[in-house]
């Protein structure tokens, strides 16, 4: 099976992109669809986070 590795850095700094865009957008009253449209892309991304930093600490150890 292949897997792609992804860069923790990328997406965090996505995450933190993605997160002031909801703020912004809740202040702006922007409507619930989208609102929640943007937190579901913020929770797939953190979720991608935590597989990559797995990947990395999994990488990290000896496996002998």
């Amino acid at each position: 099976m292949y897997r792609q590795y992804e860069d923790s850095n990328y997406l965090e700094e996505r995450i933190r992109s993605a997160k002031n865009e909801l703020c912004l957008r809740e202040a702006a009253g922007d409507d619930v669809e989208a609102l929640a449209d943007l937190h579901n892309e913020i929770c797939e991304l953190e979720e991608r986070l935590n597989f990559s930093m797995q990947d990395a600490e999994y990488d990290s150890e000896e496996v002998w």
